[in-house]
């Protein structure tokens, strides 16, 4: 009787323990939009209530601060220069300053979160809850997303409400959630994909799993002809060979089963593309409004971009400007913004800039009405210059490091997620701006803190 009291008190110590974790982590994906508080009048999302607080608690709990405040050091070098710079913004960019610096203030504290709580619950529980929260989401994610696509309801906010709608024209049939883009949806598929390559050390031992991943990634790619997002397939479907060369020979009855079923199901899905072609939404639809083309205004929106120039030759680039594919655009915008950092490569261009920028006509680089860079890396070194760099070099050097003292399947499954969470970053046209890179940094951090406990342990035993 009293091991069972103990058992169960234990359990319970346990659930309160790795609540505000819980809680911090379902606030943070399911976008603060639907979590909200109205005091005076005005809207407070709870995310940068509840997450700072969580932090709090898991601080006062943990030890060795001073080593885990180091694995966030750069995000906080960030926040920082982005507030030192924001003073000599233009009114009219600050909007974008805002929302920019409102997700590195979430992040910085969302990767304090996961590396105090590490250290806080201990690496056993930490991961275990991770893998629980990683899990349970991707289902929920993909769960809603087969009903978008099957039955064209969307999930949607629509002024701040949450409301489940069929009218959604632009993506009538293909899954978005609660992020209004099926590229935004998939590039948080890709960061709950790569944290459970991080974090389940198991996954690279459960073939069936990693198909059924495998086959998720590349028929939603494919629905949404999000070409980043079937590379992203193709890398994983690498991962997953390369992770089970092994168990080929050992299973290999089972293995040729279950890769014939994923293939078969694959070639179905692509098969099949011509039947969802009305639903995409490709760059070049964005370029004309065609409302404005039957009203006979072409000329008054051109008017702003195209200064001194007669109708004829307005039609003529506006002509050739939509032969532009969206490879091309994407070029032009890393060409942008290299160009942007070596203007500014000291200090940066300020946080959210280059999106302003962009928007003021000031590339110089065509990219016709893309002004996001689609690049996180690219905003990163653009806007905050030398700082971007050092922020950069903590990721890059962190991941070699590791990447050299790994095993070869360590190394494997570390060149996967990684290699996922750069194309993530290049799917939505603001990554910085949306939760899921705070996700991202959390998973990263908390990994190199938990790789380096586990190197610091091995050296003194």
């Amino acid at each position: 009787m009293e091991r069972k009291n103990s058992l169960w008190n234990k359990s319970i110590l346990l659930k309160l323990e790795s609540f505000p974790l819980i809680l911090s982590f379902l606030i943070l994906v399911f976008s603060p939009l639907l979590f909200q508080l109205k005091l005076s009048g005005r809207i407070v999302t709870l995310d940068l209530l509840i997450i700072p607080l969580s932090t709090v608690f898991y601080f006062v709990r943990s030890t060795n601060r001073l080593k885990v405040f180091y694995f966030s050091l750069p995000i906080l070098l960030l926040l920082i220069w982005g507030g030192v710079m924001y003073g000599s913004i233009p009114e009219s960019g600050k909007v974008f300053a805002n929302m920019e610096l409102r997700i590195l203030l979430v992040s910085f504290f969302f990767v304090n979160l996961f590396l105090y709580s590490f250290q806080s619950l201990g690496r056993e529980k930490f991961t275990a809850i991770l893998k629980y929260l990683l899990w349970g989401t991707l289902v929920i994610v993909l769960g809603i997303g087969a009903v978008e696509k099957l039955w064209g309801f969307h999930f949607v906010l629509e002024n701040n409400v949450f409301v489940i709608t069929e009218f959604f024209p632009k993506f009538r049939d293909i899954p978005i959630f609660i992020w209004h883009n099926p590229n935004n949806y998939i590039a948080y598929l890709l960061v709950l994909v790569s944290g459970l390559i991080l974090f389940d050390k198991f996954l690279s031992k459960k073939l069936l799993l990693q198909l059924l991943i495998f086959l998720v990634l590349f028929v939603y790619s494919n629905v949404a002809q999000a070409r980043y997002g079937l590379l992203a397939s193709m890398i994983f479907g690498a991962f997953l060979l390369l992770s089970n060369l092994i168990n080929i020979r050992q299973e290999r009855q089972s293995f040729i089963k279950w890769i014939g079923v994923t293939l078969g199901v694959g070639i179905f899905t692509f098969s099949t593309v011509e039947f969802i072609q009305n639903n995409k939404f490709s760059i070049d639809a964005k370029m004309v409004n065609t409302s404005k083309v039957k009203e006979m205004t072409v000329e008054q929106d051109l008017s702003v971009q195209y200064v001194d120039i007669s109708d004829t030759e307005k039609l003529k680039e506006l002509k050739d400007e939509l032969k532009l594919g969206s490879d091309i655009v994407r070029y032009n915008l890393i060409r942008n913004g290299l160009d942007y950092f070596v203007q500014e490569p000291i200090k940066g261009i300020g946080p959210g800039q280059y999106q302003y920028k962009t928007q003021q006509d000031q590339g110089r680089y065509f990219v016709a009405e893309v002004w996001a860079s689609h690049h996180y890396l690219i905003d990163i070194l653009s806007e905050y210059g030398l700082i971007g760099i050092i922020f950069i070099l903590s990721l890059v050097l962190g991941f070699l490091w590791i990447f050299k003292k790994g095993s070869w399947l360590n190394r494997i499954t570390l060149i996967t997620a990684f290699l996922l969470f750069v194309i993530a970053g290049n799917l939505p046209s603001k990554f910085m701006n949306m939760t899921c890179s705070a996700l991202m940094l959390g998973v990263i951090f908390v990994y190199y803190l938990s790789f380096f406990s586990k190197e610091d342990k091995a050296i003194k035993d």
